[in-house]
């Protein structure tokens, strides 16, 4: 990348879209707090880095909640970022960085598509976008697959520009990889798989050339997912049909509905109404009127990269964003593309710099306006539980109970329709209790679905009911718990502050 002014202007975006990342960050860290599986993600990456104990098999997904799992080398690479200093706010800012290297290729990938001005404008769009902005707040699966998807692309870019062999299988290589870390880059596979064979076509490539593209793509997924193919050859059990997932659809209509919501979040993601929306798809129908073949042929290829993630992901009744984020950074790529075309072709303004200048800036404003949900970057979206208090006080109220480190548990209750087990709200407190008690209080089993199994004797069980969806009552909380421990009464509130609840519960049999 030459130094000029558009190599000026990225690195100012990218230091200051760090400053402001690093400013929002604080212990424990907001998605940790809400949900879990960052706090979870660091414990076994602790286990692996800190006792040896090494997991088969990685967090379970979307498709097989109730049996089959992914390649663990997700916490693998956890384990590495943990080597210089082990504690969760490590993989916290290892995220931040991969945050900003994401925002760098999509510039990047702008860039080389459309030219510096697009690339510019899609990277600061994309920075400050609020859903974006929360992927920066901890550590978690999507968050680190999108920019290795994102780097397998622009590869894939320049390998057709470039006509190089290499960089076509190191872009295959580096999709695989990702679809390792988390399967909401899977659909891509569809895009690629197409593109590839078009560019081998255009190179009038021989037959070995498909062969080898083939086993990269093939022997690197094998390769990724071996500790899991080990598990299984010994626990076939556990091994679900594909389409057995009880997410799958049912209907057409089912798939309809899931279709418009899926865009449905992306337009709230992107704060877009309906004459924001409107205003687009004109420029858009205009845009493909006046731009000749190849620019229309490359706008048409970022669509179907738009559209696959979408359309893929309606075949599952499970609408959550994370499975939607591949689409962020085209569409910006692409409204950058479009816009920045339209007032291209405005002849007028070409004559006239100053007034060019200021038409361009306005522009950027109103379109960083509407993407920014009006500004509102500035103020951290907060919720119930995402307070780095709560969770310390939560701790130090059962650490006070003076049990001995080896006789209690904690167990977790959260309501999403209904309300149900959820270990990963375990190491919430897990965590903390670990540093402060000073001894383990889990292991890592592959036998259980979130990866972690707690290790003490369950004499004493405090009871964990948190309400992130907002209703679950202590009273339903205490109820599931009795169902599922009829041998354990309790025996007083430990902690009560909203949204978290803890009780202290004893075996009296």
């Amino acid at each position: 990348m030459k130094f000029n002014f558009y190599t000026i202007l990225i690195f100012l975006l990218l230091i200051v879209s760090l400053i402001f990342r690093m400013s929002r960050l604080e212990y424990p860290i907001i998605h940790t707090s809400k949900w879990g599986d960052g706090t979870r993600d660091y414990l076994v990456a602790h286990y692996i880095k800190q006792f040896g104990e090494l997991p088969l098999v990685g967090p379970f997904n979307l498709l097989f909640e109730s049996g089959f799992r992914d390649s663990p080398l997700y916490y693998y690479i956890l384990a590495i970022f943990l080597m210089p200093y082990d504690n969760l706010m490590s993989l916290s800012l290892i995220n931040i960085f991969f945050q900003v290297f994401m925002i760098a290729l999509v510039y990047l990938v702008g860039k080389v598509a459309f030219g510096n001005p697009v690339g510019i404008v899609a990277a600061l769009l994309f920075s400050f976008i609020p859903e974006v902005l929360r992927q920066s707040e901890s550590i978690w699966q999507p968050n680190l697959m999108q920019p290795f998807s994102y780097l397998s692309l622009l590869l894939l870019i320049l390998s057709y520009y470039k006509k190089s062999y290499k960089l076509l299988l190191s872009s295959l290589f580096m999709l695989t990889f990702a679809i390792t870390l988390h399967n909401s880059s899977t659909p891509w596979v569809i895009p690629f798989t197409l593109i590839t064979i078009y560019i081998l076509k255009s190179q009038k490539k021989s037959l070995k050339f498909y062969l080898g593209a083939f086993l990269v793509s093939f022997l690197s997924t094998v390769i990724f997912r071996i500790p899991v193919l080990i598990y299984f050859m010994s626990n076939a059990k556990y091994i679900n049909a594909y389409f057995g997932s009880p997410y799958f659809i049912t209907s057409i209509k089912n798939y309809t509905d899931n279709l418009v919501y899926n865009f449905t979040q992306i337009m709230q993601s992107f704060s877009l109404n309906l004459i924001t929306l409107l205003t687009l798809i004109l420029l858009t129908i205009f845009y493909i009127l006046t731009q000749n073949l190849k620019r229309k042929i490359i706008f048409f290829l970022g669509i179907l990269f738009f559209l696959t993630p979408v359309v893929l992901s309606s075949f599952f009744n499970k609408n959550q964003l994370h499975y939607l984020i591949l689409c962020f950074g085209i569409f910006t790529i692409l409204v950058s593309e479009v816009v920045i075309s339209f007032f291209s072709t405005l002849h007028f303004l070409k004559s006239r710099k100053l007034l060019k200048l200021t038409v361009e800036f306005i522009l950027v404003l109103l379109m960083f306006k509407t993407f920014s949900s009006d500004f509102n970057f500035w103020i951290p979206e907060t919720h119930p539980g995402e307070d780095g208090s709560l969770i310390k006080g939560s701790a130090d109220a059962i650490q006070n109970e003076d049990l001995t480190p080896n006789s209690f548990q904690i167990i977790s209750f959260a309501s999403d329709k209904t309300t149900f087990r959820y270990p990963t709200l375990d190491t919430i407190l897990m965590v903390p209790l670990e540093k402060k008690l000073n001894v383990k209080l889990g292991k890592i089993s592959d036998d259980s679905p979130f990866n972690i199994v707690q290790t003490n004797d369950d004499k004493y069980i405090f009871v964990n009911c948190f309400e992130f969806s907002g209703n679950l009552t202590s009273r339903e909380c205490i109820k599931n718990f009795t169902i599922l421990y009829p041998k354990h009464s309790i025996v007083k509130p430990v902690f009560i502050r909203y949204p978290l609840s803890i009780y202290l519960a004893k075996r009296i049999s």
